[in-house]
C-alpha cells in the first residue's frame, strides 16, 4: 500500500509538474522565432504560443496578448491576420477591436484534402532536429511583416507559403481567414527555412539550399539548388547573392561550420563563390553592405560584404548568445536561447541594448 502511495505521489509531483512548466507564467522564455509587423513584435514560443509585444517606442516592449497555442512550428502575418503553424495544421487569428487576436479558423493536416496524397502512418512530418522543434517566421518583408532567416512562413501578395516536412505547400489567403490550399511540391524530405523574394523563393535544407521559381504564384516550381554535406543551414539573400550558414552537430550532421557565398545570378544554375569558417553559426541578417551573423553560444559576429565574394569580419561580440535577428532600420531584434534583446544598430558595429524580453 505504501509503495502504491508513493508511485501515486510521483505521478501527481510529474502531473502537477508538467502542466506548471507549460503554462506557468513564470516560466522561461523559450524563443523559437520573432516577427515584426508594423508596431508589433510577435515571439513564438516554443512551449508556450505567442507573445504579442507593442514596440512604438523603440527602446520599451509592452506585452499585449499571449496567444496560447502548443506546439507552434510557423508563424506569419498579413493586415490583421495572423497565421500560425502546429503540428495538427494552420491556425487563423484575427485581430480584434481590443488589440488582441481572436481564433477563426484552422486548416487541419488531418484532412487529407491538405494534400493529394501523403503516406501519414509510415512518413510523419518532422522538422530541423538540430536542436528543439522550431518554431518559423517569415522570411524576408516580401509580405507585410519580417521575420528572421529560420522561417518556414512567408507571405506573398495573397500567397502563403509552408515548408511543412518535405513539401512546399502554397495557399491562398485571397480571403485571409480563409486559407485555401492550391498546390504543393515535393522539394527534399531536408528542407527546414524559406527565405522570400519577389519572384523566388530560397528554401534551406541539411542537404542543401533551393530555389523556387514563384513566376506563377499558385504554383511555384523547382528551379535550381546547390548540395553540401548534412548541416542546419537558413539562407539570407540580397540582390543576386545569398549567403548560407552550415552548422554541424550531432543531428544536422558532421560537416565543418562554415559561412557559405553563393551567387544567385542564374537562378536555375547558383554558384557557390566562397566558403569562411564560422564558429557554430545559426541565423543571418543582412542590409545593405553589411550581415549579421549568430553564433549561438559564441555570441554573433558582423560582416562587410561590399568588397569581394569572401565576406570580411568586421566585429565580434560574446555579450549575449544569439540564434536569430530582425534587422529593421536602426533596430535589431535579436533572438537568444532565452530571451529576445531590442538593440540600437544605428552604429552597427556599436550596438546598444534599448530592452530585454526574458
Amino acid at each position: 500500500m505504501k509503495k502504491l502511495f508513493r508511485i501515486t505521489g510521483f505521478v501527481l509531483l510529474f502531473l502537477l509538474f508538467s502542466v506548471g512548466f507549460r503554462y506557468s507564467p513564470g516560466r522561461p522564455l523559450y524563443p523559437g522565432n520573432i516577427y515584426s509587423i508594423d508596431s508589433l513584435l510577435l515571439i513564438a514560443d516554443l512551449k508556450q504560443g505567442i507573445y504579442v509585444y507593442s514596440v512604438t517606442a523603440g527602446d520599451t516592449a509592452r506585452l499585449l496578448q499571449t496567444v496560447d497555442q502548443y506546439g507552434v512550428r510557423g508563424i506569419a502575418m498579413k493586415d490583421s491576420t495572423m497565421y500560425i503553424g502546429t503540428w495538427d495544421g494552420v491556425m487563423v487569428y484575427q485581430r480584434n477591436g481590443n488589440g488582441g487576436f481572436d481564433s477563426v479558423n484552422a486548416v487541419y493536416r488531418n484532412d487529407r484534402s491538405y494534400y493529394e496524397s501523403y503516406d501519414y502512418e509510415s512518413r510523419p512530418f518532422f522538422g530541423c532536429g538540430c536542436n528543439e522543434p522550431i518554431a518559423y517566421g517569415g522570411g524576408s518583408e516580401a509580405g507585410n511583416g519580417t521575420g528572421g532567416s529560420y522561417a518556414t512562413f512567408a507571405i506573398i501578395d495573397t500567397f502563403l507559403y509552408v515548408v511543412d516536412g518535405q513539401y512546399l505547400v502554397t495557399f491562398s489567403i485571397a480571403k485571409p481567414e480563409s486559407p485555401k490550399r492550391l498546390s504543393y511540391i515535393d522539394v527534399n524530405w531536408t528542407i527546414e527555412t524559406i527565405y522570400p523574394m519577389e519572384s523566388h523563393l530560397y528554401i534551406g535544407g541539411t542537404n542543401g539550399m533551393y530555389i523556387i521559381d514563384r513566376s506563377d504564384g499558385a504554383n511555384p516550381k523547382l528551379a535550381g539548388s546547390v548540395d553540401h554535406f548534412r548541416a542546419c543551414d537558413p539562407v539570407v539573400v540580397q540582390d543576386s547573392t545569398a549567403w548560407v550558414t552550415l552548422r554541424s552537430g550531432s543531428f544536422c550532421g558532421i560537416s565543418n561550420d562554415e559561412l557559405w557565398t553563393v551567387s544567385v545570378a542564374d537562378p536555375y544554375h547558383p554558384k557557390q563563390l566562397h566558403t569562411t569558417a564560422a564558429a557554430t553559426p545559426y541565423g543571418l541578417a543582412v542590409h545593405d553592405s553589411l550581415l549579421y551573423v549568430a553564433n549561438g553560444e559564441n555570441g554573433y559576429s558582423l560582416y562587410r560584404i561590399d568588397a569581394t565574394e569572401k565576406p570580411l569580419l568586421v566585429r565580434q561580440w560574446d555579450t549575449w548568445d544569439a540564434k536569430d535577428f530582425i534587422w529593421k532600420g536602426n533596430r535589431l531584434f535579436l533572438m537568444a536561447f532565452n530571451a529576445v534583446y531590442i538593440v540600437n544598430v544605428t552604429d552597427p558595429q556599436e550596438p546598444e541594448l534599448l530592452y530585454t524580453i526574458q
